[in-house]
């Protein structure tokens, strides 16, 4: 399907030729307005801006290049700020005191210090504040003695003291002193000569000297400034007396000439002795009919003036001549004889902005680079203007292939002649020129095959293809020639490839039998060979091919669409080979198509990159290619020309806005002469141009780039709200929030000439440091931006192809959530930690209350119930010693003694529980080693004891259920063992405490006994502690008994 598409796309190329030759040379133009290239999406020279394009209204007042280089237009329903693709629209606003006063605003001024002045219908004068980027009202009256505000603003000047002032619809002049705040106003009084002629002002204007002229509708006026009064200029005193000239515009050329745009004409005034000419643009008119008032008047260049008129449209007039002079095309079908033009503004860059009641007309300037040559040589001169191929002979003679023959011109003396069929050439319709390295001249043509023009008798031969001869051309469609660096002519046909032998005085058809692809039957439509010496063939709908002559090898690349790195399209069209600017002694190849722009091959990596129009090119379909003295390639495509600078690899592109009559160039149409100069064929004849011309006018070009506009959330964010308190033309940074999740900055390079082909480049520091390209869109969106501090840098690359140095830069706060900021946060550790401590003094004094209790009950058990048990004790003791008792009573005594005694041990165990004092680890180590020694008094038993940090506290239970588990152990060795020898070991590891009582007793089976209650609470209490309890015994060997537990 690719490959059916792009041999479509040449068929469409040779449309014209097909039917020229069956139809004549005479429907030519027809045809060529038939398949001119659709310029709708390509901007003419003379744009058109309307309500449909984004202003508030087609009526256009007045227009002015103003603060940071916006393009400011009044209308009558608004002020317009135009950044060269977006207007931004100011109204009455009743709710804003900030606001213009009045929606029909009627002239603009920016004063020397850039400030913008408004003057307004009914809303009196205002001045822009850029920074704030709201509106002020000034404090003017009509009357110096009274505060009624002025209205009918219609015009505004600046003198050389900084005077502003002010003419109004019909209350007079105002001269407005800015720094004493004061202001005076002149009217016309009838019993003063020396007053002003009308109170109806049309235009102030300060000429060279400080001379101000005001243009009323009884005339013109010069203010007199050291008797502070007016003289009335009388101009045209041919006209009858009681004809009014009213004066709209003034301008004042270099030569102290004033040209006057009045209702009966354009008149050239001479201040100096009084004489005038008049000019009308409708002569068989009376001086007075509206045909004849001129509204506007504005510098071209040099020698001529843009006029404006009421109903005639504009003009374009000759200073010197008095007349004016042709207009181009379309500023003819667009503005001459076609309705009301109120003014005329031409800015700093040269592009006129033309103000009608139909909208707004920015005529871009058309640099004096480019040049129809076919029309300097002279119309008709040629056999058609339909140009195909062209070339510079040896001896300077320009060669030049049409639809309809072969010119030669002979610059030296001017001299063209034709050449045609009946001259002895095969076929009029040229596809291909070249000149040997003997000086003869090849021709291949659309279908008559191969031309020979002799040099030495202007004598033509001719070669056809013959179906009968194989040994014949390929075919008669002869689409290139070339000729090598050994001499060999290569002939490029629709039929594959020939060689001219030069011995057989023939074309010889190539027939590959080398290995790799084939080139046999191919449509070849470029031939290169390059510095090794093999060479290249571009073929219609086949891809590239390379035939290596010195191995007989045959390389094909075609289109992948599975590898970016493959060539972009199979229908190929030129091909250049040139040094790579960037690696000394590397050379890259350079291949147009017809529907991928233009290829990059490197024959290092065997890699191809594609340059299409979304890298800037003005179209896809390259129909040839030219290398200039720089090395910068140069492409003719149908809607212009596009140069790509093989250094850097930007691209600039030029069309109908840049001068080029015609921007549909065609193929094979391309020249480079001996003197550097660059020419291209197209259908309306031979643009040529000097590329370092064009460098020249460039290096002078520089433009602004600001910050537009910010949206969040969608929305655009008006300048004085909290989230944009300044114009963010004239801010530095902008402070949002973390609600601001989705925003978008805007931004424009005020080129106004081509703001279509600004292309941008921009980072975001902070959140990566990478340029990123986003093409013409002059905007980005950021979504979900994490709280921080960002900087966002811009950079624009305009038509010219020049990175500015300069770049815009926007610093970005996103402040996050009260609970990520560290005020919350320090706060928030200040309450935790104040929390925790108030928790730490509770369970401290808990504690305390704990251990005061615990020191109560342990006193109150040894001081009562311990001096109980003591004397019942004692009153056992001495009874049972008493004479005179039977037996049976001493024994009860006895008994009581003896429970008593028990009693009072296991009360001081109690005790010594309870007692906060004693739950240190030294506390728990001397009371088990001084049980050991009342326990185990007739047994011989080794207690030792290795404990580190024993001031350390114990948790009471763990004392508790250790010393009660240590005494069981003992009781038990007591009880059951028979030990005559046991060896407690006390130690400590880190936190835990670790207990190994063993005996050398009769020991037991640990499977095979059964269970009771001692076993069962040692191991009851070392769960309760979540310590580790390991026995073992067996009988005759003893018993170990080992306990670890955490004791803090």
């Amino acid at each position: 399907m690719i490959n059916q598409n792009r041999q479509g796309g040449f068929v469409l190329r040779m449309v014209p030729v097909l039917l020229w030759l069956i139809s004549g040379t005479c429907f030519w133009e027809g045809l060529n307005a038939q398949h001119r290239p659709n310029t709708q999406q390509i901007k003419p020279a003379l744009e058109h801006l309307s309500q449909q394009a984004g202003l508030s209204d087609n009526f256009i007042t007045s227009v002015l290049k103003g603060p940071h280089g916006f393009v400011w237009i009044a209308t009558r329903n608004g002020l317009n700020r135009f950044d060269g693709r977006e207007f931004r629209i100011y109204r009455k606003d009743s709710q804003n005191p900030f606001s213009l006063g009045d929606n029909h605003l009627k002239c603009l001024l920016k004063d020397a210090e850039g400030r913008l002045w408004i003057g307004t219908n009914a809303g009196g004068l205002f001045t822009y504040n850029a920074v704030k980027d709201h509106f002020e009202k000034q404090p003017l009256s009509e009357d110096s003695s009274t505060t009624h505000p002025v209205t009918g603003i219609n015009a505004l000047a600046e003198d050389p003291q900084r005077n502003l002032w002010v003419g109004t619809s019909g209350s007079g002049l105002i001269r407005y002193d800015r720094k004493q705040g004061t202001h005076v106003v002149y009217k016309h009084n009838t019993l003063n000569k020396n007053s002003l002629a009308d109170d109806m002002i049309r235009v102030i204007h300060v000429d060279k000297d400080g001379h101000i002229w005001i243009g009323t509708d009884s005339g013109l006026d010069l203010y007199n400034p050291d008797q502070d009064t007016f003289s009335h200029v009388q101009f045209l005193k041919s006209l009858s007396d009681n004809f009014r000239l009213g004066v709209q515009d003034i301008y004042s050329d270099q030569n102290g000439m004033l040209w006057l745009a009045t209702i009966t004409g354009l008149v050239r005034f001479n201040p100096r002795d009084g004489s005038a000419r008049l000019w009308r643009p409708v002569k068989n008119f009376k001086e007075n009919h509206e045909y004849n008032r001129i509204t506007a008047i504005e510098r071209a260049s040099d020698g001529t003036l843009w006029i404006g008129t009421f109903s005639r449209g504009l003009f374009l007039f000759d200073m010197e001549t008095f007349r004016p002079v042709p207009l181009d095309q379309i500023t003819r079908q667009s503005l001459a004889e076609n309705g009301f033009i109120s003014s005329i503004y031409k800015d700093t860059s040269g592009i006129v902005w033309i103000a009608t009641g139909k909208g707004l007309y920015k005529k871009i300037p058309h640099p004096s680079v480019f040049r129809n040559w076919t029309h300097a040589i002279g119309a008709g001169k040629f056999t058609s203007d339909v140009v195909w191929p062209l070339l510079e002979d040896h001896n300077g003679v320009i060669w030049i292939g049409t639809i309809a023959g072969l010119n030669r011109f002979d610059p030296h003396t001017g001299v063209v002649t034709q050449y045609k069929k009946e001259d002895g050439l095969s076929q009029n319709a040229i596809l291909a020129l070249c000149e040997d390295s003997r000086g003869n001249l090849w021709i291949g043509t659309f279908n008559g095959g191969l031309s020979r023009l002799e040099h030495s008798n202007q004598q033509f031969t001719n070669w056809y293809f013959d179906a009968n001869h194989p040994e014949s051309l390929p075919h008669n469609l002869v689409s290139v020639l070339y000729e090598d660096r050994m001499g060999e002519l290569w002939i490029g046909t629709a039929k594959g490839p020939a060689r001219f032998d030069r011995k057989q005085n023939r074309p010889v058809r190539l027939i590959f039998n080398a290995s790799g692809a084939s080139l046999n039957d191919q449509y070849i439509q470029g031939i290169l060979e390059d510095h090794l010496g093999n060479l290249w063939f571009t073929t219609s709908k086949s891809g590239l091919f390379m035939w290596n002559r010195r191995e007989n090898v045959v390389k094909q690349w075609t289109y992948d669409p599975l590898n970016p790195h493959s060539i972009s399209a199979n229908d190929l069209t030129d091909i250049v080979e040139l040094p790579d600017r960037r690696q000394a002694g590397h050379y890259l190849i350079w291949v147009g198509t017809e529907s991928g722009g233009i290829n990059r091959y490197d024959p290092q990596t065997d890699q191809f990159r594609a340059f299409t129009d979304k890298n800037g090119l003005l179209s896809n379909s390259i129909n040839s290619l030219l290398a200039d003295d720089d090395g910068q390639l140069w492409m003719g495509t149908d809607r212009g020309l596009s140069r790509l600078n093989t250094r850097d690899e930007t691209i600039r592109t030029f069309d109908e806005r840049d001068g080029l009559d015609n921007a549909h160039f065609n193929p094979w149409a391309k020249m480079k002469s001996r003197s550097g100069a660059l020419y291209f064929g197209s259908s309306a004849g031979i643009i040529a141009f000097n590329p370092h011309d064009l460098a020249k006018m460039e290096s002078r070009q520089s433009y602004p780039l600001v910050f537009t506009g910010l949206d969040v959330l969608n929305r655009p964010v008006e300048s004085g709200t909290p989230l944009l308190p300044q114009s963010i033309s004239t801010t530095d940074e902008i402070h949002l929030n973390y609600r601001d999740y989705i925003f978008t900055v805007r931004f424009a390079l005020l080129d106004f000439t081509k703001p279509d082909q600004v292309l941008y480049v921009y980072k975001m520091e902070g959140l990566f440091n990478e340029w990123l390209p986003i093409g013409n869109q002059n905007k980005v969106d950021f979504t979900g931006l994490s709280p921080g501090s960002y900087t966002l840098h811009v950079k624009a690359t305009n038509r010219t192809g020049k990175t500015f140095e300069h770049e815009a830069r926007l610093r970005i706060f996103i402040s996050p959530p009260y609970w990520e900021t560290w005020w919350f946060r320090s706060a928030l550790a200040l309450l935790t930690g104040m929390f925790f401590f108030i928790l730490y003094r509770m369970r401290l004094r808990r504690i305390l209350e704990i251990q005061h209790t615990r020191d109560r009950i342990a006193r109150d058990l040894h001081d009562e119930i311990g001096s109980n048990l003591s004397s019942l004790s004692l009153i056992g003791e001495v009874m049972g010693t008493r004479p005179g008792l039977d037996k049976e009573v001493r024994e009860a005594f006895g008994d009581v003694h003896q429970a008593a005694r028990h009693s009072v041990d296991a009360l001081r165990d109690i005790v010594w529980f309870v007692n906060p004092m004693s739950d240190s680890l030294r506390d728990l180590v001397a009371r088990m080693q001084a049980t050991a020694q009342t326990m185990l008094s007739g047994t011989v038993y080794d207690f030792d004891a290795r404990i580190t940090d024993s001031v350390r506290k114990i948790l009471p239970v763990v004392k508790r259920n250790i010393f009660l588990m240590y005494k069981e152990i003992l009781n038990n060795i007591l009880k059951h063992a028979r030990a005559e020898k046991v060896r407690i070991n006390v130690l400590t590891e880190g936190k835990h405490l670790i207990l190994t009582v063993t005996d050398d007793g009769v020991g037991f089976n640990p499977e095979s006994v059964q269970p009771g209650n001692g076993l069962s609470n040692l191991r009851e209490r070392a769960c309760q502690m979540k310590g580790e309890l390991d026995i073992r015994s067996a009988k005759g060997k003893g018993t170990r008994i080992r306990l670890s537990v955490k004791i803090t």
